[in-house]
């Protein structure tokens, strides 16, 4: 998304799913993926494992209208992803 994010402002993307979108989009994304980064973390950092942590997650009332189709699809795979990256040391 930081990639995205560095794109020319006119730019727009065509998302796997979901309609076009500008920087606007990009932006409205990357908090997402920051919240469920920020939530993942506290869990890391409190000893529950991944699985449990994906369960575990609470989708803000503020992105309850967001347009993913499918929130477990998305929430349980960056978790894990999240998880492995930290295990392994990075940031």
């Amino acid at each position: 998304m930081r990639k995205f994010a560095s794109f020319d402002k006119d730019t727009l993307f065509v998302p796997g799913h979901g309609q076009l979108c500008g920087q606007d989009g990009i932006a409205s994304i990357r908090e997402v993926f920051d919240d469920i980064a920020g939530q993942a973390e506290k869990m890391y950092k409190a000893g529950v494992p991944a699985e449990e942590a994906q369960h575990r997650y609470v989708v803000p009332d503020k992105f309850k209208k967001f347009p993913i189709f499918s929130w477990g699809f998305t929430i349980g795979p960056a978790i894990t992803k999240l998880y492995s990256e930290w295990q392994a040391g990075k940031s």
